[in-house]
């Protein structure tokens, strides 16, 4: 008898908390239909959005919401929400436009963008997320308004920002040491140098004005550019098929190549090429072998005029009769 009474008050029990637990189900569900349809009202979003700000001056409230939040992304099922919901939210301009406003601010903020750092090394080590970010890089690279805007945001915080400018040139210092990411980024300008007119344009600018105003870049890509017009062929013969181009098409280039001709180390060294040229061909009847030879004497015999000329010592005419004598020797 009393084990029926157990029996039926347990009963009881479990009937009472599956009751409380459907109702507060029912209750939660009921509060969510309610703030779906507030959302709907601008006057309660955008009193909602004041009353956070000012709770955001709070740092108790702060850090609240950061262990609420570390606490949900334990969540898989909340995780994939919040995607989805970021998502449908950024085809809103507006909201876009306030995203980014909020950043801005925030990265005024050194605790922030300290935190932000240390939290992307952290998510960097996980493959998953690397590879989702790469995939969202690949598709934002296809909207040329994001593009242009990322440029943008990295010149002005290159000039504005030492700190990052200098993080950037180290990076940079520490990924040329890996030779499979150089030639990825060489592939990588040319394909965009073909394909992207403004691009082209921006580049042969910035080399123009660094070749104007930094001499010791100026040296560096003229010896670049003897090496290289002395070691592939392949590279000397397009920049002569280019100026014969140029030649024809650009007045004002042609003009200063008649200009130059009447150079008497210009005239000389040309004078060196055909001979050179003309030795080696009868000798092995190879154009290219007497081209490479030819070129190589010109490029030393005019070196040597510009040293001479860059310390002050400019060779006499009994000077440049020996330097061509020396270099047809070679």
């Amino acid at each position: 008898m009393h084990q029926a009474t157990s029996d039926n008050q347990t009963t009881q029990a479990e009937v009472n908390v599956d009751g409380s637990s459907s109702l507060a189900e029912r209750k939660r569900e009921r509060k969510k239909e309610r703030q779906r349809e507030l959302r709907k009202d601008p006057a309660y979003v955008e009193r909602e959005r004041e009353r956070r700000r000012e709770l955001r001056k709070d740092p108790a409230y702060v850090e609240r919401e950061r262990e609420r939040r570390r606490e949900l992304r334990k969540d898989p099922a909340y995780v994939e929400r919040e995607r989805e919901r970021r998502r449908k939210l950024r085809k809103d301009p507006a909201y876009a436009e306030r995203e980014r406003e909020r950043r801005r601010e925030l990265r005024k903020d050194p605790a922030y963008v300290e935190r932000e750092r240390e939290r992307r090394r952290k998510l960097r080590k996980d493959p998953a997320y690397a590879e989702r970010q790469r995939e969202r890089q690949r598709e934002l690279r296809k909207d040329p308004a994001y593009v242009e805007r990322q440029r943008e945001r990295r010149r002005e915080r290159y000039q504005t920002d030492p700190a990052y400018a200098e993080r950037q040139r180290e990076r940079q210092k520490e990924l040329r040491k890996d030779p499979a990411y150089v030639e990825r980024e060489r592939e990588r300008r040319r394909g965009r140098y073909q394909t992207d007119p403004a691009y082209a344009e921006r580049e042969k600018e910035r080399k123009r004005e660094r070749y104007q105003t930094d001499p010791a870049y100026a040296e560096r890509k003229r010896e670049h550019d003897r090496e290289r017009y002395q070691t592939d062929l392949a590279y000397a013969e397009r920049k002569r098929e280019r100026a014969r181009e140029r030649y024809q098409t650009d007045p004002a280039y042609a003009e200063r190549r008649r200009e130059l001709r009447k150079d008497p180390a210009y005239a000389e060294g040309q004078k060196i090429y055909k001979k050179i040229y003309q030795r080696i061909k009868i000798q092995t009847s190879n154009k290219e072998e007497a081209k490479e030879q030819a070129v190589i004497a010109r490029e030393r015999y005019l070196q040597s005029v510009h040293s001479a000329k860059n310390s002050g010592d400019l060779p006499l005419t009994a000077n440049l009769a020996e330097t061509t004598q020396g270099s047809e020797a070679c």
